[in-house]
Protein backbone atom coordinates (compact mmCIF):
# COMPACT_ATOMS: atom_id res chain seq x y z
CA UNK A 1 0.00 0.00 0.00
CA UNK A 2 1.24 3.83 -0.53
CA UNK A 3 2.02 5.32 2.90
CA UNK A 4 -0.72 7.25 2.89
CA UNK A 5 -2.81 4.33 2.92
CA UNK A 6 -0.63 2.16 4.44
CA UNK A 7 -1.29 4.75 7.79
CA UNK A 8 -4.81 4.84 7.40
CA UNK A 9 -5.56 1.23 7.01
CA UNK A 10 -2.94 0.84 10.33
CA UNK A 11 -5.27 2.92 12.30
CA UNK A 12 -8.60 0.84 11.69
CA UNK A 13 -9.53 -1.31 14.36
CA UNK A 14 -11.71 -4.77 13.99
CA UNK A 15 -14.96 -3.92 15.13
CA UNK A 16 -16.99 -7.47 14.58
CA UNK A 17 -15.72 -10.31 12.11
CA UNK A 18 -18.28 -12.14 9.88
CA UNK A 19 -18.46 -16.05 10.29
CA UNK A 20 -20.38 -18.09 7.72
CA UNK A 21 -22.09 -21.08 8.24
CA UNK A 22 -22.65 -24.08 6.54
CA UNK A 23 -22.23 -24.48 2.45
CA UNK A 24 -24.85 -24.32 0.38
CA UNK A 25 -26.63 -22.14 1.24
CA UNK A 26 -24.27 -20.47 3.58
CA UNK A 27 -25.87 -18.04 6.34
CA UNK A 28 -23.25 -15.24 7.85
CA UNK A 29 -23.24 -14.15 11.08
CA UNK A 30 -22.00 -10.77 12.65
CA UNK A 31 -19.93 -11.27 15.49
CA UNK A 32 -18.68 -7.90 17.68
CA UNK A 33 -14.69 -8.34 19.07
CA UNK A 34 -16.35 -8.16 22.20
CA UNK A 35 -18.12 -11.31 22.28
CA UNK A 36 -14.90 -13.16 21.23
CA UNK A 37 -11.35 -13.75 22.82
CA UNK A 38 -8.41 -15.88 21.82
CA UNK A 39 -7.27 -18.96 23.80
CA UNK A 40 -4.64 -20.90 22.53
CA UNK A 41 -4.64 -19.90 19.52
CA UNK A 42 -8.32 -20.70 19.32
CA UNK A 43 -11.40 -17.96 18.43
CA UNK A 44 -13.70 -18.40 21.52
CA UNK A 45 -17.32 -16.52 21.19
CA UNK A 46 -18.84 -15.80 23.89
CA UNK A 47 -22.44 -16.53 22.71
CA UNK A 48 -23.33 -19.38 20.34
CA UNK A 49 -23.35 -18.69 16.71
CA UNK A 50 -27.15 -19.01 16.04
CA UNK A 51 -27.83 -16.20 18.78
CA UNK A 52 -25.64 -13.98 16.68
CA UNK A 53 -27.43 -11.34 14.11
CA UNK A 54 -27.64 -12.25 10.69
CA UNK A 55 -25.24 -10.16 8.57
CA UNK A 56 -26.63 -9.43 4.92
CA UNK A 57 -24.79 -6.92 2.25
CA UNK A 58 -26.17 -3.42 2.32
CA UNK A 59 -27.30 -4.50 -1.87
CA UNK A 60 -28.86 -7.77 -0.38
CA UNK A 61 -30.51 -5.92 2.58
CA UNK A 62 -32.20 -3.36 -0.18
CA UNK A 63 -33.26 -6.07 -2.32
CA UNK A 64 -34.91 -7.99 0.68
CA UNK A 65 -36.35 -5.27 1.91
CA UNK A 66 -37.98 -3.91 -1.66
CA UNK A 67 -39.59 -7.51 -1.91
CA UNK A 68 -41.12 -7.78 1.80
CA UNK A 69 -42.17 -3.89 0.38
CA UNK A 70 -43.65 -5.36 -2.76
CA UNK A 71 -45.39 -8.86 -1.47
CA UNK A 72 -47.09 -6.91 1.72
CA UNK A 73 -50.69 -7.50 1.10
CA UNK A 74 -52.40 -4.54 2.27
CA UNK A 75 -49.94 -1.79 0.73
CA UNK A 76 -51.07 -0.60 -2.52
CA UNK A 77 -48.96 -0.44 -5.66
CA UNK A 78 -49.18 3.42 -5.47
CA UNK A 79 -48.09 3.23 -2.20
CA UNK A 80 -45.21 0.68 -3.29
CA UNK A 81 -43.91 3.09 -6.51
CA UNK A 82 -43.51 6.03 -4.26
CA UNK A 83 -41.42 4.30 -1.90
CA UNK A 84 -37.82 4.49 -1.36
CA UNK A 85 -35.49 2.34 0.20
CA UNK A 86 -31.86 2.98 1.26
CA UNK A 87 -28.99 1.15 3.29
CA UNK A 88 -25.86 2.25 4.40
CA UNK A 89 -24.08 -0.01 6.90
CA UNK A 90 -26.86 -1.98 7.37
CA UNK A 91 -29.18 0.63 8.13
CA UNK A 92 -32.44 0.58 6.46
CA UNK A 93 -33.53 4.07 5.65
CA UNK A 94 -37.29 4.35 4.22
CA UNK A 95 -38.78 7.49 2.45
CA UNK A 96 -41.24 8.75 0.32
CA UNK A 97 -44.64 8.83 0.37
CA UNK A 98 -47.88 6.93 1.21
CA UNK A 99 -51.81 7.44 1.89
CA UNK A 100 -52.45 6.77 5.18
CA UNK A 101 -50.94 6.09 8.83
CA UNK A 102 -51.36 2.71 8.26
CA UNK A 103 -49.87 2.17 5.11
CA UNK A 104 -46.50 3.86 7.12
CA UNK A 105 -46.72 1.23 9.52
CA UNK A 106 -47.30 -1.49 7.27
CA UNK A 107 -44.26 -0.19 5.47
CA UNK A 108 -42.14 -0.44 8.51
CA UNK A 109 -43.34 -3.91 9.67
CA UNK A 110 -42.51 -5.16 5.99
CA UNK A 111 -38.72 -3.76 6.51
CA UNK A 112 -38.53 -4.80 9.99
CA UNK A 113 -39.77 -8.36 9.01
CA UNK A 114 -35.68 -8.81 7.15
CA UNK A 115 -33.17 -10.13 9.18
CA UNK A 116 -29.94 -8.67 9.22
CA UNK A 117 -30.63 -5.24 9.89
CA UNK A 118 -28.38 -3.19 12.25
CA UNK A 119 -31.47 -0.67 12.10
CA UNK A 120 -34.34 1.43 10.47
CA UNK A 121 -34.97 4.85 9.88
CA UNK A 122 -39.09 5.28 9.14
CA UNK A 123 -38.62 8.98 7.06
CA UNK A 124 -42.06 7.84 5.43
CA UNK A 125 -44.36 11.18 4.69
CA UNK A 126 -48.19 9.72 5.21
CA UNK A 127 -50.68 12.34 3.24
CA UNK A 128 -52.90 12.70 6.39
CA UNK A 129 -50.20 13.90 8.32
CA UNK A 130 -48.43 15.80 5.33
CA UNK A 131 -51.69 17.80 5.04
CA UNK A 132 -51.42 18.60 8.51
CA UNK A 133 -47.67 19.71 8.29
CA UNK A 134 -48.60 22.23 5.40
CA UNK A 135 -51.64 23.77 7.56
CA UNK A 136 -49.78 24.20 10.74
CA UNK A 137 -46.35 25.83 8.88
CA UNK A 138 -48.55 28.25 6.96
CA UNK A 139 -50.42 29.33 10.35
CA UNK A 140 -46.62 29.22 12.09
CA UNK A 141 -45.60 31.74 9.44
CA UNK A 142 -48.81 34.08 9.79
CA UNK A 143 -49.73 33.18 6.31
CA UNK A 144 -53.35 32.35 7.88
CA UNK A 145 -54.22 35.57 9.58
CA UNK A 146 -55.15 36.89 5.83
CA UNK A 147 -56.16 33.94 3.78
CA UNK A 148 -58.03 30.93 3.66
CA UNK A 149 -56.05 27.34 2.69
CA UNK A 150 -57.17 24.09 2.59
CA UNK A 151 -54.24 21.85 1.58
CA UNK A 152 -54.76 18.35 0.04
CA UNK A 153 -52.34 15.57 -0.70
CA UNK A 154 -51.77 12.90 -2.46
CA UNK A 155 -48.93 10.75 -2.20
CA UNK A 156 -46.87 14.14 -1.47
CA UNK A 157 -47.93 16.63 -4.55
CA UNK A 158 -49.47 18.70 -2.62
CA UNK A 159 -52.69 20.77 -4.01
CA UNK A 160 -53.45 24.55 -1.84
CA UNK A 161 -57.33 25.55 -2.30
CA UNK A 162 -58.63 28.70 -0.70
CA UNK A 163 -58.22 32.22 -1.11
CA UNK A 164 -55.23 34.73 -0.19
CA UNK A 165 -55.27 38.47 -0.39
CA UNK A 166 -52.41 38.54 -3.27
CA UNK A 167 -50.79 37.14 -5.66
CA UNK A 168 -47.53 37.68 -3.24
CA UNK A 169 -49.34 35.78 -0.90
CA UNK A 170 -49.99 33.08 -2.96
CA UNK A 171 -46.10 32.76 -3.71
CA UNK A 172 -45.41 32.79 -0.09
CA UNK A 173 -47.93 30.26 0.67
CA UNK A 174 -46.58 27.89 -1.69
CA UNK A 175 -43.23 28.63 -1.18
CA UNK A 176 -44.03 27.96 2.34
CA UNK A 177 -45.32 24.70 1.47
CA UNK A 178 -42.78 23.15 -0.52
CA UNK A 179 -40.02 23.17 1.97
CA UNK A 180 -41.48 20.53 4.26
CA UNK A 181 -39.95 17.45 4.33
CA UNK A 182 -42.25 15.08 2.33
CA UNK A 183 -43.58 17.33 0.16
CA UNK A 184 -42.44 16.66 -4.01
CA UNK A 185 -44.38 19.09 -5.57
CA UNK A 186 -47.26 22.08 -4.90
CA UNK A 187 -50.00 23.24 -7.19
CA UNK A 188 -51.56 26.41 -6.22
CA UNK A 189 -55.09 26.45 -7.17
CA UNK A 190 -55.48 29.74 -5.00
CA UNK A 191 -57.67 32.31 -6.12
CA UNK A 192 -56.73 36.18 -5.01
CA UNK A 193 -59.64 37.68 -2.68
CA UNK A 194 -59.34 41.04 -1.29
Amino acid sequence: LPPHQNEEFRLRRVSHLLIRQGVAPAREYKAAVDQMSFEDGRLLLAVQVQRLPVYRSDEDLRLLVREALASHSRLTADDRRALTVEVSDGVVRLSGNVRTTQARNWAERAAASVDGAAGLRNEIADDIHLELSVAQALDRAGLFRTALVYPRSSLGDISLFGYAPSAGAIEEIVRAASRLPGVRSVTSRLEVRV
